[in-house]
């Protein structure tokens, strides 16, 4: 096992891209998106250089093709309101060091739902969160939609919606129950 996980992280360093059989369970799938440095899941550099299609084959490892956008120029970017679907609040900082450091975080226990859906939160330690919905396609799992949380807790008090409500989706999730299951009642309106 040590030996697997050796050579996928020597692969994911040297920009080979890595395809997730049947047999990987989603919480690994997660753990190993997050293994991948900001700088080449965020900026697509792959031993030293920019690379698009690496990029690009990167994205399509794990998210469905719904997610993954191409401008005309054929660079690539996962669709969300939030400017990144691992760490939220990474737009937040301000200094020199772009790509910012990976804050510590935590992936959690996965919730299973129907038709072979899964949920799989993430709390980082700069009070965001991110939570992955899963399905099967073509016999393997793919993210099929992010929720991300600038703020989690959410306060359910607070006077300012974005404190009480503050989960952002890649896509709309006004048709999957599962997915709306994951947000407050109340804050379902709108999304």
């Amino acid at each position: 096992m040590k030996l697997l996980q050796t050579i996928t992280a020597a692969a994911l360093l040297l920009g080979a891209p890595v395809v997730y059989g049947t047999t990987n369970t989603p919480e690994r799938m997660i753990k190993q998106l997050y293994k991948i440095s900001t700088t080449t899941f965020d900026v697509g550099n792959f031993g030293g250089k920019f690379n698009q299609s690496k990029q690009c084959q990167l994205y399509r490892d794990y998210f469905s093709p719904d997610l993954v956008l191409t401008d005309k120029r054929g660079i690539c970017s996962i669709a969300s309101y939030s400017s990144n679907v691992r760490f939220p609040k990474a737009s937040e900082i301000t200094d020199a060091s772009f790509p910012p450091d990976m804050p510590p975080y935590e992936v959690l226990t996965a919730i299973t739902g129907p038709n072979d859906e899964v949920a799989i939160p993430v709390t980082v330690d700069d009070g965001s969160r991110v939570m992955y919905f899963l399905k099967k396609i073509d016999g393997n799992y793919k993210i099929v939609n992010v929720m991300t949380s600038l703020k989690w807790p959410a306060d359910p008090k607070s006077e300012d919606r974005s404190d009480r409500c503050p989960f952002l989706f890649s896509s709309s999730p006004e048709k999957d129950t599962f997915q709306l299951s994951m947000v407050p009642k109340e804050c379902r309106r709108g999304l």
